[in-house]
């Protein structure tokens, strides 16, 4: 049996919040100590998605999806992505709040504002295609967010979609069909956000996953999952401006990759399952710490388990 936690190290800062299965934990790194959050209501645990996810910067909700469910024929019903997005306390069992909600449209990606009062999130529907949007939680006011648009390769114009929102609450990192850009914001109040300037964030051509990207705390890199021909995934830091790349874990040991930083900004963790020479699951799933300055050291574990290949237990959150 686990020890059980005091009150004072339950409370301690710098711990790594992450899901096992459905279940939200922490865990202080280096000593094992784990503290269990209250789960989810059981009316909106079955559509909850885990991947959505995302710890508040004050450590005190989560915002996420639940899947939606349609009909697929012969009375049978599918799960598909969210329509809506709910807020919920992470000491509390209570049923999320709805704080907004976009029928008939797919949310991609949602993070929180630097101050914990507003979420950012992607949209996309076949009329439209891609859009980007910002709810105030207290509010649930929906603004849109209005950032440049590019050429596809499919002669077709789209939007940038909106990737991390920056320490400074000013700028937002956005990404096309191959690279993150740093879009300033000129406007933040009314209906509808607009855009006053953008820059490259990276250098290389990537595929990047959504959902993947934060900036670090200074604001000066951006961390995110590459993912190559071979649907290897790869994680990598940016300088903001377009300096400097650095490859954090190479592509072929893990799948599932997503990451975040440590609060001090020296540290980065990620959750995964190891792969096999051959790319197939071994069925052993983690949370590990790299250095960010892609030294090159090799993973620490903070928690493993093995299971099934076909299952992924740990998924992280974050880290406060």
């Amino acid at each position: 049996m686990a020890p059980v936690p005091t009150a004072a190290q339950s409370a301690r800062r710098g711990q790594i919040y992450y899901h096992r299965e459905t279940s939200l934990f922490r865990i202080i790194p280096g000593e094992g100590i784990v503290t269990r959050l209250a789960d989810l209501a059981e009316n909106g645990l079955v559509p909850y998605q885990i991947q959505s996810a995302r710890l508040s910067p004050d450590a005190t909700r989560v915002a996420y999806g639940n899947a939606a469910t349609r009909p697929v024929g012969n009375g049978l019903f599918g799960s598909f992505l969210p329509e809506a997005i709910f807020v919920r306390y992470v000491t509390a069992s209570k049923p999320g709040e709805k704080i907004a909600s976009l029928e008939g449209s797919e949310i991609h990606v949602l993070f929180w504002s630097p101050d914990s009062r507003q979420v950012a999130f992607t949209s996309w529907d076949s009329e439209t295609g891609v859009r980007n949007w910002v709810v105030d939680v207290a509010a649930k006011a929906l603004h849109e967010l209005k950032l440049p648009k590019f050429n596809a390769p499919d002669g077709n114009e789209y939007s940038l979609a909106v990737a991390a929102w920056s320490p400074d609450g000013d700028k937002f990192a956005a990404g096309d069909e191959g690279f993150l850009y740093l879009v300033e914001m000129k406007n933040k109040t009314g209906p509808v956000w607009s855009w006053s300037g953008r820059g490259r964030l990276t250098k290389d051509l990537h595929q990047i996953l959504g959902g993947t990207c934060s900036f670090s705390p200074d604001g000066r890199q951006v961390l995110f999952v590459t993912v190559d021909e071979g649907a290897r995934m790869a994680l990598q830091t940016a300088e903001v401006g377009g300096a400097e790349e650095r490859l954090l874990v190479a592509a072929g040991g893990f799948a599932y990759l997503y990451g975040c930083w440590s609060p001090d900004g020296k540290s980065i963790a990620f959750s995964g399952t190891r792969l096999d020479a051959s790319g197939k699951r071994v069925g052993q799933s983690g949370i590990y710490v790299v250095p960010a300055d892609g030294s090159g050291e090799s993973p620490t574990p903070v928690l493993e388990e093995v299971h099934p290949p076909e299952q992924f237990r740990l998924r992280l959150v974050d880290w406060r």
